[in-house]
């Protein structure tokens, strides 16, 4: 069994997600924790199943069939720009919500990746990320009573 690069990259951040989770358990705060431990639990428990898929999926190519490299090495590069690429968004995604918060950075990082990154319309980038503001701020900001961080730019 040999694992793909996307492998690698998915335990990576299952690996920064746990130690997050696990440093939030210091907080003197229940409230404090809650919103880390939540969503270090739900990225293990979704790359877990990931990886999973990735380990059990058959091999791409038998062994008895012929294929060409140069479309091998077409594939790596391609899979390579698209993680490159999937990094790049994840940078921008932390560096936002540490610049402008979370409640800033949610809907424009949704509707910004929806359209530019999935290239989806107009109109359904702008419902979901609508849609994923009201999410987080009814959960996190009215149910569960959390100090979302603001951002160093807004008085974080």
């Amino acid at each position: 069994m040999k694992l793909k690069s996307s492998s690698y990259f998915l335990i990576v951040v299952m690996a920064i997600a746990l130690f997050l989770g696990i440093v939030s358990l210091t907080y003197t705060s229940p409230k404090d924790k809650l919103v880390p431990l939540i969503a270090s639990g739900v990225i293990v428990i979704l790359g877990a199943i990931r990886l999973r898929t990735e380990i059990m999926a058959p091999p791409e190519a038998s062994e008895n069939e012929e294929f060409d490299d140069d479309l091998v090495e077409d594939s790596g590069e391609t899979e390579n720009k698209r993680e490159g690429f999937a990094f790049l968004w994840l940078a921008g995604l932390v560096a936002s919500i540490l610049l402008f918060g979370f409640l800033i950075t949610v809907p424009l990082f949704t509707l910004a990746y929806l359209r530019l990154g999935a290239h989806h319309g107009w109109l359904e980038s702008l419902a979901l990320a609508v849609a994923a503001e009201l999410f987080l701020y009814s959960v996190f900001v009215l149910a569960l009573r959390a100090n979302l961080f603001p951002g160093i730019l807004l008085g974080g």
